[in-house]
């Protein structure tokens, strides 16, 4: 039996649960839905000739069922479904910046993977509006000689990320905590930022302040059309790298060792 995601909006929503047998479903993005569904070849075909292109739908075979991506320099992945293990993450879908498929979400998962390769080895790592806990679990894989604080104001989110921690069996590893971020005390060798750019200005002396002497900070959720603003906001930082998806951006910066 093939396993097919299917993309698509919601005005073709009722096409697709007329026609087809949908295993699962999921809300990946602001308005748009994921189906796994038994897919013979002609009910996927018939219903790619069925429904125009410009309705954006998009058709791919799952390599497992349950699979979301896989990082390209750790080959750790993450799946919706399954039994985790160390090269395995298994992740509850949880909104656009839950899901792993957030453009904000992708980027510093690529700059994490990357540091990873470089042999960065970070003792005390904080995830700064960590959400479903999607940063923390990958940061718990690629370094598992460190502790990650898990943070987020909401209360909801922290559930939730205590959840996926527990599901992936990282509790020794994750703490996950509701509190803002000047409720934190002590300094981090790795700062994971994938918040409002609000917030990122606002608290940028806090974040300056968290970060340990030589410490790295990667921070996305912002647009290109605020990285030069951010670049002033953190100067005195080295600017190390900048990368890009669909218009949003992250960069990695790092704090003077003096």
């Amino acid at each position: 039996m093939k396993i097919w995601r299917i993309l698509l909006e919601k005005e073709i929503e009722s096409f697709l649960l007329r026609d087809l047998e949908v295993l699962s479903f999921y809300r990946l993005e602001c308005g748009v839905l994921a189906y796994e569904i038994k897919g013979l070849a002609e009910n996927v075909f018939r219903l790619w000739q069925s429904v125009p292109q410009e309705e954006g739908l998009s058709i791919t075979e799952i390599p497992e069922p349950g699979f979301l991506l896989r990082l390209p320099k750790s080959r750790l992945s993450l799946f919706w479904q399954g039994e985790p293990s160390y090269s395995k993450i298994i992740l509850a879908p949880q909104g656009a910046f839950g899901s792993g498929l957030h453009p904000t979400t992708l980027l510093v998962l690529y700059l994490l993977d990357k540091l990873y390769y470089q042999g960065i080895k970070p003792k005390r790592i904080l995830d700064w509006g960590a959400g479903s806990g999607i940063l923390s679990l990958v940061a718990a894989r690629l370094f598992p000689q460190s502790q990650v604080l898990a943070l987020d104001i909401d209360f909801d989110s922290t559930k939730k990320c205590r959840e996926n921690v527990i599901r992936n069996r990282l509790e020794a590893q994750i703490l996950s905590f509701c509190a803002p971020l000047a409720a934190v005390k002590g300094s981090f060798d790795l700062i994971l930022a994938n918040i409002f750019l609000r917030v990122l200005t606002e608290d940028a002396p806090l974040v300056k302040d968290r970060l340990a002497k030589g410490g790295l900070l990667v921070a996305s959720g912002f647009l290109k059309e605020s990285t030069s603003f951010l670049l002033n906001l953190y100067q005195g930082f080295s600017f190390l790298e900048l990368a890009d998806k669909e218009g949003w951006q992250a960069i990695i910066w790092q704090k003077p060792d003096i």
